[in-house]
């Protein structure tokens, strides 16, 4: 699927909007703010769109890698970076800094492996074949001593150090075994500042909620309510999808008559995904 953007001269996330935002104070105002949704909807009406609704450029890949930089970053600062702010109601780095230093140490490893990495399956207490062990956490199980397999990992798949369902003994190595008095029974949110569990409900439900009504949403002439953007510009999008039916030529040349562009730029629409 590609986009095409009739205006190439639209700003993306310009330099006035990184030197004019503080996601320190954007959070502050929804911190007080009455209708959270109501605020939220209307920054993400405006930001959104900046971010994310650029075309592909036509430019070269190194062009193109610049551009994906830039809306990584203008994506971070502008909306994650003011929802970090208001979740934890401090600087991110210093408030996840101590919930880190509060948290114990999980039962579950979890570690994803990369492509040629060893893992290590126990042929007398794994659950199937497919229960691994990265080598960390081998080395520090009782199945070091079992009749074992060591197998290459394709990338992609999971240690089930700590999984109780994956091991018939010996679930958890040393690292990831829990400690007397673990509070790892208890609900992890239980263990999270009452005001900080507030914020991320009620984040979390706007989130989702904004999730479904862009996903679900059926009108191309308007969007759903609180997410008009409040600078319309004469600018349309047109959205290719791959029906496998038309070839790339076709759409090619559709493109160019559609939108205007040159043989260049409708190659590049119809080829980026």
């Amino acid at each position: 699927m590609a986009a095409a953007e009739t205006d190439r001269d639209q700003p993306f996330a310009s330099c006035a909007d990184f030197m004019n935002f503080s996601a320190k104070d954007t959070a502050s105002c929804w911190l007080q703010a009455d209708h959270l949704q109501q605020d939220l909807y209307h920054h993400l009406s405006v930001y959104v769109p900046k971010v994310f609704c650029l075309g592909p450029s036509g430019g070269s890949c190194r062009e193109e890698q610049r551009e994906e930089q830039r809306e990584e970053l203008a994506c971070q600062l502008l909306l994650l970076a003011p929802l970090e702010w208001l979740l934890v109601g401090e600087e991110p780095a210093t408030g996840f800094a101590r919930l880190q230093e509060d948290k114990h140490p999980s039962l579950l490893c979890g570690h994803v492996f990369k492509v040629g990495e060893p893992t290590y399956s126990c042929r007398e207490c794994a659950a199937d074949s497919t229960c691994v062990l990265c080598m960390q956490c081998f080395q520090g199980s009782v199945h070091k001593d079992h009749r074992y397999r060591m197998t290459t990992s394709g990338g992609g798949g999971f240690c089930d150090c700590g999984d109780p369902e994956a091991w018939k003994t010996g679930p958890c190595c040393q690292k990831h075994t829990p400690a007397v008095g673990s509070r790892d029974n208890e609900d992890p949110v239980s263990q999270l500042p009452p005001d900080m569990v507030s914020r991320a409900y009620s984040i979390f439900f706007i989130m989702l909620k904004y999730a479904v009504d862009m996903l679900t949403w059926e009108q191309e002439e308007q969007l759903p309510a609180g997410l008009e953007p409040p600078d319309r510009r004469d600018t349309y999008y047109c959205m290719l999808f791959n029906d496998e039916v038309h070839t790339y030529e076709q759409v090619i040349y559709t493109l160019q008559k559609a939108v205007n562009c040159s043989q260049k730029e409708a190659v590049s629409f119809a080829t980026t995904a």
